[in-house]
């Protein structure tokens, strides 16, 4: 990740999961609903849909 980061031309976030249980054939405990609904969440947040901002604190 370090490396990514040095060498991105960018300094926007970049979305890194790792399945640390999934090993070289998957199977891990993530579904790939579980995978594809945080990519599409950081995607959303990123792309800067209203329902995905950062909340204020105390707003709910």
């Amino acid at each position: 990740m370090a490396r990514l980061q040095n060498d991105s031309q960018t300094t926007n976030p970049v979305l890194l999961k790792i399945d640390e249980d999934a090993g070289h054939s998957g199977g891990g405990p993530y579904s790939a609903y579980q995978i594809y609904s945080d990519a599409d969440a950081f995607a959303l947040w990123q792309t800067g849909h209203l329902d995905y901002q950062p909340k204020e604190k105390g707003e709910k």
